[in-house]
């Protein structure tokens, strides 16, 4: 069998470490970027239903680039499924 340094082991187990100390640090940031995904779209939801239109929907400067990519993509979507005579 072939002996393997002890730096090497060590190497190996630090860097295992710090992978998964990158991941879960990286999915606590999901996790807050989920909830807050999640607040906007049933924010968004209300009023779009409230209003029956896009048009007028108001959303906050904190959550303006999340809330215009949403807007964006119900529109999007609202087009797709648009009807043509």
């Amino acid at each position: 069998t072939l002996a393997v340094p002890a730096a090497f082991v060590i190497g190996q187990s630090y860097a295992k470490y710090e992978a998964n100390k990158v991941l879960t640090e990286n999915q606590e940031k999901l996790v807050t970027l989920q909830n807050s995904y999640e607040k906007e779209i049933h924010d968004l939801r209300n009023q779009v239903y409230e209003l029956q239109t896009l048009d007028g929907v108001t959303y906050s400067a904190e959550n303006k680039y999340t809330s215009l990519v949403l807007l964006e993509t119900l529109q999007a979507s609202l087009d797709k499924a648009l009807i043509t005579q």
